[in-house]
């Protein structure tokens, strides 16, 4: 890709294969990219480094030798705002308009070796990393009439020129068609910079902190309306209408132990729908880290007794009951409400932390009830063979440690039914 100004070209940018920028010549200068993580100009070589997805440090150095180290100090939106040496001085500082120009901008008298030029990476947005932590092609604020940029920000699928308040380019995709913000494709942030970024440039996240910002998150359409069953790669059988209704039973058994307090006392659970209710009781004096594994308890001895009553409902093979999905998809939503995720967030947690999910419809949406899933552990399909001969079983596989849950059993000093 090439900038051209008044015919003349002042920039050059390559990719790979994935989109990914490569390398870049600039004013004679190049710069060959990995990921994020690496970049190197001639002799001079920066790493950065991250927390999550925080930039947090960078350290650079000439090849084969001397090294200075800086730490990045970034507010709500991931956006570079102080910088200090590797002995917790402030060198540099900056602040943003909403739309990502510069306001204020200060930087220390460096005397480093080799010649750091700090501004390239902080202070100036030139050839840096400043607004939301992306890759920056602007002016130095600081030298007004000097241009070393051409006007734009780097955000990874498009660039945006935070002066138009847009990108250059239209989204290619539309993220959200139930959202009316994307379908503007040249939209930034769905046009609230204070509270949503855009790091990917096809879909915005949340603000570093941001409370009740699900409705910031890429919601998929399988996650709307009547409950789908999925098919997740490495973990099996989920349907919607049971990991919601995991979240939701969360939700009211939390309140509801709320209201007791340490006296503990009477919980009704009830399925709302075929008159089925058991009254379970909560010791007294439990603490607030016991809690979680006691609820867990009573949910899943009453999500299995509510399966088994469903069995009998009708008949004993019932093609619903303990279907593979049922069990699994309870804990994931009950997980979800424990660890603090708002309903809306739990896609992204499936598509992002387990894998690919794929939307199962017709009569091989699940596993066609002729396997019973009784344990509240992920079910998935394996390949078993003897010899030359192999079948597809359905198996129980454990959670990933981060999400498991402590189940408290039943006992006089815990929980009752």
């Amino acid at each position: 890709m090439e900038v051209k100004k008044n015919g003349v070209t002042i920039a050059q940018f390559t990719y790979d294969g994935d989109g990914k920028r490569v390398k870049s010549v600039i004013g004679g200068e190049t710069t060959y990219f990995v990921g994020s993580y690496y970049e190197q100009k001639g002799s001079q070589v920066t790493k950065y480094y991250f927390a999550g997805t925080s930039r947090i440090a960078m350290r650079k150095y000439t090849i084969p030798q001397n090294m200075t180290a800086e730490y990045l100090l970034s507010d709500h939106l991931g956006s570079t705002s102080i910088t200090t040496d590797a002995n917790g001085a402030k060198v540099s500082e900056m602040r943003y308009k909403p739309w990502g120009e510069v306001r204020y901008a200060w930087t220390a008298s460096l005397t480093t070796t080799p010649a750091y030029r700090l501004a390239d990476y902080t202070l100036r947005q030139a050839q840096g990393n400043a607004f939301t932590g992306q890759y920056s092609y602007m002016d130095d604020p600081s030298t007004i009439g000097v241009t070393e940029g051409f006007g734009l920000m780097f955000y990874n699928a498009r660039w945006y020129d935070p002066y138009l308040n847009h990108f250059t380019q239209p989204d290619t995709i539309v993220p959200d068609p139930y959202n009316p913000q994307d379908w503007d494709r040249y939209a930034y942030a769905r046009n609230n910079p204070l509270k949503y970024t855009d790091p990917s440039g096809h879909s915005v996240d949340c603000a570093i902190g941001e409370q009740n910002c699900s409705a910031g998150k890429l919601v998929p359409s399988w996650w709307r309306g009547t409950k789908k069953h999925l098919y997740i790669d490495g973990y099996g059988y989920f349907e919607t209408g049971h990991i919601k209704r995991g979240w939701d039973t969360a939700e009211y058994m939390f309140k509801k132990a709320e209201e007791l307090g340490k006296a503990g006392g009477e919980i009704l659970m009830s399925d709302n729908d075929h008159g089925f209710t058991i009254t379970y009781t909560l010791s007294p004096n439990l603490s607030e880290d016991e809690l979680p594994g006691v609820l867990y308890g009573i949910y899943t001895d009453f999500e299995y007794a509510y399966e088994e009553f469903q069995g009998d409902l009708i008949s004993p093979d019932r093609l619903s009951s303990f279907a593979p999905e049922d069990l699994p998809s309870d804990h994931v939503g009950f997980w979800a409400y424990v660890n603090g995720l708002d309903k809306d967030e739990i896609p992204q947690l499936l598509m992002d932390s387990l894998g690919e999910v794929s939307v199962r419809t017709g009569f091989g949406a699940v596993g066609l009830g002729f396997v019973k899933n009784h344990e509240f552990l992920p079910m998935i399909d394996k390949a078993v063979c003897v010899g030359r001969l192999c079948a597809i079983q359905q198996v129980n596989i454990p959670w990933p440690t981060w999400l498991q849950i402590d189940l408290v059993p039943s006992g006089p000093n815990t929980w009752q039914k």
